[in-house]
């Protein structure tokens, strides 16, 4: 038996009765909300439609917290279907918050924990409404036990891939509007609509910068030292190892609860490559001390590979930033870029580079900021760094200008990585539905 939000926006009149009702029936430490009333048209212009969405956790029946959730702190309630989470295993990585196409997760940092909606699973126990549903004076929100999944919700601001409990009943036909929306209206509506703040950034993530741009340093190193292009220096080596396993240990909320991190190898990418990660360490440390049969290396040098691969994976699932969801700035090719350097296999590293290049300028130019120091210095000092630097050194000496031509492309990187972050969008209802009003416009 499923149990099913239902949500009629024709009866929705945006008094916000259900967030607080919410909200009474579970208090908690912070003013983050469960529920959460968006509008369309917040300006009500004549010429465009005027609705409220209600919107909160849609237990859905392919929901990507529980599948992705490194320590396995989501369960579906085996009576009701409810998608619980469990606050005393959570470690606060916060990954759920960033895949929730519905923000329902929220982040509190003075517990170091996700909450969420219950869909008030003690009450549906005893045959009780929901919190919400009691509040809503117009019967706009309303819920059922139903074993057939609600299909077909083309609501604006709705996400239908993780098949949520939500039925939506169709809005009626709105009447043909008298007035026009003019050039001159759509570029005040435009800049009315406030620019939506994304989940990740580097300022706020910036132990995550530091950890995505010295893994794939790493990896290239260790693969060439198996290959014996290059001597490994242990300490330094051993140091930036630090930084990592530092790096990831301050991003947790609830660090106590680190050793969860693994239990999700499953089915998340997070816990995949919090393992890989591990078994490189461990691993590539023991290499530099004492000696490992060829077939060991290898399979170390594979581990720190698989580790970079489940970096790009692990953002993979946030809104694509280009149509190929393939960024400039990916781990597992900047590793693959150090390797090549590292080894001096310079046709192997022009390739790779032309291929970093040509994907970092067609992101440039499908996503272009209004920001002019964005338009211009930005990308012009990355391909700088990373294009015109390296051709210069290797037209006039390669192997003089080595130790520079490096010095370059990892400086090239710090600038995309840091764009990586800059340009991460978590989708929530709020930025669909911005989204598809401005393209209404």
């Amino acid at each position: 038996m499923q149990s099913v939000f239902i949500f009629n926006a024709n009866r929705c009149v945006g008094c916000n009765a259900c967030s607080i009702g919410c909200q009474i029936e579970n208090p908690t430490s912070s003013n983050l909300l469960w529920r959460n009333v968006h509008s369309y048209n917040r300006i009500k212009h004549p010429a465009l439609d005027f609705f409220h969405i209600s919107m909160a956790c849609n237990h859905c029946a392919s929901a990507p917290c529980l599948s992705s959730c490194p320590a396995k702190a989501y369960t579906r309630d085996e009576i009701t279907n409810v998608v619980i989470h469990h606050q005393e295993k959570c470690i606060g990585c916060r990954y759920c918050t960033w895949i929730c196409p519905f923000d329902a997760p929220k982040y509190y940092p003075l517990e170091g924990v996700v909450k969420k909606c219950t869909f008030c699973n003690d009450q549906l126990k005893e045959n009780l409404e929901p919190a919400c549903v009691m509040a809503c004076p117009t019967g706009a929100l309303t819920f059922e036990f139903n074993d057939i999944l609600p299909t077909n919700n083309s609501m604006t601001g709705f996400y239908e891939k993780c098949q949520p409990k939500l039925k939506i009943i169709e809005k009626r036909k709105k009447m043909k509007a008298k007035a026009t929306v003019t050039p001159r209206d759509r570029k005040i509506i435009a800049k009315s609509e406030h620019k939506l703040q994304s989940k990740i950034s580097s300022e706020k993530d910036w132990t995550l910068l530091v950890f995505t741009l010295i893994a794939p340093i790493l990896t290239g190193a260790f693969a060439a030292s198996v290959v014996g292009s290059i001597t490994i220096i242990p300490s330094l080596f051993i140091t930036l190892l630090c930084c990592l396993f530092v790096g990831s240990f301050l991003h947790l909320g609830n660090k106590k609860r680190f050793a969860r991190s693994v239990l999700g190898f499953q089915n998340s990418w997070l816990s995949r490559e919090i393992v890989f990660f591990a078994a490189f360490a461990v691993l590539s440390t023991i290499a530099l001390f004492v000696y490992m049969p060829i077939y060991i290396l290898i399979t170390t040098a594979l581990f720190g590979f698989a580790f970079v691969f489940s970096i790009d994976m692990v953002y993979g699932k946030l809104k694509k930033i280009t149509k190929f969801n393939i960024h400039s700035s990916s781990a597992l090719l900047s590793s693959a870029l150090y390797l090549s350097i590292f080894i001096k296999n310079f046709p192997v590293f022009w390739v790779l580079l032309v291929i970093k290049l040509s994907l970092y300028t067609y992101r440039m130019a499908e996503n272009r900021e209004s920001q002019k120091y964005r338009e211009i210095v930005i990308p012009m000092s990355k391909l700088f760094l990373s294009g015109v630097i390296p051709m210069f050194l290797w037209v006039v000496n390669p192997e003089y200008g080595y130790g520079m031509l490096i010095i370059s492309i990892i400086a090239g990187e710090i600038i995309d990585r840091a764009e990586f972050y800059f340009e991460l969008e978590t989708t929530t209802p709020e930025s669909k539905i911005q989204t598809e009003f401005l393209d209404e416009l």
